[in-house]
């Protein structure tokens, strides 16, 4: 599966479900059937300096393609020009060299790499991966370090609403429902700053979020340490669940 010539952000809850699935539930196009199928599809995309979004960060493995040319498509001297039709006649090398890798890799025992983990692909990367690394080759997943620092946009909101929220919960007590944070960003427009930032980014209809919605919003970071800091569920009354932000690693120590 291609999703070619990326623009702006890309990402989203239902992409990085496919992206981790096997297989994939749905209704059937024009009808009421559900239905079952496997999801066995390699996925690229493709784009100029592409800004990924939330998790599907960590779903992505980054290939960079810089020419340092002001017109690279006008280049002519390539080392294989037609690079596709190069790569279809030397398949029969190219492959089971591939194999020979793997191969070699695994008679050795398949020696531990001493990786970092990569969650949801823990098979490709104990495999594929580690062979690559231990044929003596960079980890590929080095090149995720340059994606995370270019999909900070929800990391910078996430912060700030943290941040953000934890001021404006100081003068209430330290906690305070979804209807009530509202409230008070409604008495006082000229406080809470960095929580307004955050709603801005998560909401950018430019409607200020209902109680509702922010509820599911805050539960949706719920428990996510940011600068050591994460946002507490607390319990349900009848006027809501009460929202704070606490400081788990100051409690340990």
């Amino acid at each position: 599966m291609l999703i070619d010539n990326v623009t702006g952000v890309f990402g989203s809850p239902t992409l990085d479900r496919a992206l981790t699935a096997t297989s994939w539930r749905d209704r059937l196009l024009g009808s009421n059937l559900q239905v079952s199928l496997p999801l066995a599809v390699t996925w690229y995309a493709t784009g100029n300096n592409i800004i990924l979004k939330g998790d599907t960060t960590r779903r992505c493995l980054h290939i960079r393609l810089e020419s340092r040319r002001e017109a690279p498509e006008r280049r002519t001297d390539f080392r294989h020009p037609r690079l596709l039709h190069w790569v279809q006649r030397q398949r029969h090398r190219l492959l089971p060299a591939a194999l020979t890798l793997l191969r070699g890799y695994t008679h050795a025992g398949r020696p531990h790499q001493d990786l970092p983990g990569w969650g949801s692909y823990d098979g490709w990367s104990d495999l594929v991966r580690s062979t690559i690394v231990w044929a003596g080759l960079p980890d590929p997943a080095d090149t995720r370090h340059e994606l995370e620092a270019t999909s900070a946009t929800e990391d910078v909101a996430l912060r700030d609403l943290v941040h953000g929220l934890a001021e404006l919960l100081e003068s209430r007590g330290g906690s305070a429902t979804s209807s009530e944070i509202l409230a008070e960003l409604g008495v006082e427009p000229a406080v809470a700053h960095q929580l307004r930032a955050a709603l801005q980014e998560f909401f950018p209809s430019g409607r200020p979020p209902t109680a509702t919605q922010l509820s599911n919003q805050l539960g949706r970071y719920r428990g996510r340490l940011v600068d050591g800091a994460c946002i507490e569920q607390g319990p349900r009354s009848y006027k809501g669940i009460r929202w704070s932000v606490r400081w788990p690693s100051s409690e340990v120590a």
